[in-house]
């Protein structure tokens, strides 16, 4: 019984390390996109709104490899361009928070009377949440 208590709790603290480590635990990460990151003006003239799901790697130099956005077919250009833009100016990162991951960028319209939003597409998160760490949504407001 105690083998099976001290098992339990190394898998927890295991666990917890991992978990710690994680890019989508470090507020800062989604501060600098946020920071960066602009509504495009040609979708903004247009009234355009998205929901882009980004997908990238850190390697094990940090380095922010295989950019791409998952849902890319629903995803105006103008925003998947801004996108490109801000993902090579961005850091390199700690090299602890190797993996893969996914950056839900929300653009939306705040119109005097509503805020106007692209619906969600959960069903590409189902389709690949084993492969990857999802992080806190970056939301871009822009306003009429």
């Amino acid at each position: 019984m105690k083998a099976f208590v001290l098992f339990l709790a190394v898998v927890v603290f295991s666990i917890n390390r991992i978990y710690a480590q994680a890019l989508s635990n470090d507020p800062a990460f989604g501060q600098i996109v946020a920071k960066l990151i602009r509504y495009p003006a040609l979708a903004h003239q247009q009234q355009k709104v998205s929901e882009a799901y980004v997908n990238f790697k850190i390697d094990s130099q940090g380095k922010i490899t295989d950019v791409s956005v998952l849902n890319a077919t629903h995803v105006d250009p103008s925003f998947k361009k801004e996108i490109s833009r801000v993902w090579k100016q961005l850091p390199t990162q700690d090299r602890k928070y190797k993996g893969d991951y996914v950056l839900p960028v929300s653009f939306m319209l705040d119109t005097k009377s509503q805020l106007k939003r692209a619906k969600p597409e959960s069903s590409i998160l189902i389709q690949k949440s084993s492969q990857y760490t999802l992080s806190k949504a970056v939301v871009v407001t822009a306003y009429i």
